[in-house]
């Protein structure tokens, strides 16, 4: 089981998307009660490229449980070629610090209910940190390709 420090789950909303329906389908993604567990879903308010304001949802995992069960449930809701790709591009999403980065598709959770990976900046951004000790990256890499295979 991989284990997380932490989980950032954060995501965007763009002019003329519905604040609303992202939001539910971010809620969607960690199944337990947020009020019950004090898990805090904060919006913020940001001037994106084009000096219009945007809306940004972030939400922070920080008990094992819930990240326990959240990397579960993404592990779960991934095809074999996603976590193929996952394990194929390791190298790429993880940093000096074990934070190990993961992008879902925006269009295709939201429309879909499809966990499809991205690279693309319109999506549901995922960091990761990995709990491993001692914290070096080579440890971080064994923990995930064991975890996604």
């Amino acid at each position: 089981m991989l284990l997380a420090e932490s989980i950032l789950l954060r995501v965007l909303v763009k002019i003329g998307e519905n604040p609303q329906q992202i939001r539910e389908m971010l809620l969607k993604l960690i199944p337990f009660d947020f009020e019950k567990e004090k898990i805090a879903l904060k919006p913020k308010r940001t001037m994106g490229f084009n000096q219009e304001e945007i809306t940004i949802f972030e939400l922070k995992l920080k008990k094992k449980k819930h990240t326990s069960i959240f990397l579960d449930l993404l592990k779960n809701h991934l095809s074999s070629e996603s976590k193929n790709q996952l394990i194929e591009t390791l190298e790429k999403r993880l940093d000096d610090e074990c934070n190990f980065f993961v992008r879902l598709n925006k269009s295709k959770l939201l429309y879909n209910d499809q966990y499809e990976l991205t690279t693309d900046g319109d999506c549901f951004h995922i960091k990761i940190d990995i709990a491993v000790f001692p914290k070096r990256k080579d440890n971080a890499i064994k923990e995930i390709q064991e975890f996604f295979t």
